[in-house]
């Protein structure tokens, strides 16, 4: 999972430069997000739902220069962490018979990499107007959850894994420095497996829990160079 996820950040920042070796130096920049779950990922109405709840993240971003004026080749990474509603677990656990499950629980992290196209304007000599549009893969990591009761435990691991991923947003800069955006994330519907331990023994999830992964990112950045 390291080495995949090491090899596609290398990939994505070295192609957004290959074909543009003679063009102006691109920029970096850094930004701070606040996720918000969309749809299935942040539902809680059945245990096949994500469960996901407000998160925040962190990233860096690089704009390079395409010869057309606003036109740049803009390539993203992020660490996103939501937290996880036990509700799910608790009821899974229940429905088997269990009473008072006491569940202990990790979180969500979605490490999506993408690349695409930003196009920016001026509106007034110190804010520039810019809207984006990315392709990528997601790298996700489910929260795997433990369960104590009386007279034992059990837990539920999940599979990570990979998933399409592809991010619209907009957004204003302010003295070319400084940078809000709005960002949406649509990081697919991958099947996830996992197992479930209890004192009877191990069991697959069958079927995989098919979720959807979706986030709207609100951020603030600041350009590095």
């Amino acid at each position: 999972m390291a080495k995949k996820l090491m090899v596609c950040i290398i990939l994505v920042f070295l192609i957004s430069g290959l074909s543009f070796g003679q063009a102006k130096m691109g920029k970096f920049a850094v930004f701070a997000a606040l996720s918000l779950p969309t749809g299935d990922f942040g539902d809680d109405k059945t245990f096949g739902d994500a469960y996901a709840t407000t998160g925040f993240g962190a990233g860096i971003d690089y704009a390079h220069p395409l010869g057309t004026e606003g036109l740049t080749w803009f390539s993203t990474g992020a660490f996103l962490y939501n937290g996880f509603d036990d509700k799910g677990i608790k009821e899974l656990a229940e429905s088997e018979g269990v009473a008072n499950p006491n569940v202990d629980s990790g979180s969500w992290i979605n490490i999506p990499i993408l690349t695409g196209l930003r196009y920016e304007t001026e509106i007034s000599p110190t804010m520039d107007f810019f809207a984006l549009g990315q392709v990528g893969l997601d790298f996700y990591m489910p929260p795997n959850s433990d369960i104590t009761f009386e007279g034992g435990s059990a837990s539920v691991e999940f599979d990570s894994g990979t998933s399409f991923t592809f991010g619209l947003g907009a957004g204003l800069v302010f003295n070319n420095k400084f940078n809000v955006s709005f960002r949406y994330l649509s990081m697919g519907e991958p099947e996830i497996e996992g197992t479930v331990t209890s004192p009877d023994g191990t069991e697959n999830i069958d079927p995989p829990l098919e979720m959807g992964i979706s986030v709207i990112l609100l951020t603030v950045g600041m350009n590095l160079n």
